[in-house]
């Protein structure tokens, strides 16, 4: 029995499966050509099956801890343990640091002012909140933190938000 608040989850289609299964055969560093993908599902990875290939990568990752990355016009790579250490993390932040750079300047786009207070409020919280994010995103905070993180675990939330104090 459903209500209105509960959600299937979408079977995945045949293409994606076929191309999340062609995925888990890939071995760790190599890369499955375009081409090859392609054949597979009988359209075009980089355009009309973009979508049917970002759904296989996500359920390899889910599934199977499988990590990929788009390799520009050759294919999709599985990325080696230190691939996924060296690029991940560091690519993330650098995405987070410039989406949140540009929602501030947004939000300080608009005539203050003239908002009324409760927005003022939310105005307010929004651009601490993404300033937060900007600075803790930075290569200079990451060095200042990698040197007080034990190479046993992550710091814990309390503690890497100390740092930040």
């Amino acid at each position: 029995m459903t209500n209105e608040h509960t959600k299937a989850i979408p079977e995945m289609s045949l293409d994606a499966r076929m191309l999340a299964d062609a995925l888990r055969k890939v071995p760790k560093g190599a890369i499955i050509r375009y081409a090859v993908l392609n054949e597979i599902i009988g359209r075009d990875v980089q355009s009309t099956g973009r979508g049917v290939l970002d759904t296989a990568r996500r359920r390899v990752l889910h599934d199977e801890g499988i990590v990929t990355e788009a390799v520009v016009n050759e294919g999709i790579k599985v990325l080696l343990d230190v691939e996924v250490v060296g690029a991940t993390g560091e690519s993330a932040r650098r995405r987070i640091r410039r989406m949140t750079r540009t929602a501030v300047r947004k939000l300080t786009s608009v005539v203050y002012d003239a908002l009324p207070n409760e927005l003022k409020r939310k105005h307010n919280t929004e651009v601490s909140l993404l300033s937060v994010l900007a600075h803790v995103s930075t290569e200079q905070s990451a060095k200042k933190l990698e040197q007080r993180v034990p190479d046993a675990e992550p710091l814990p939330l309390a503690k890497t938000l100390e740092f930040f104090k």
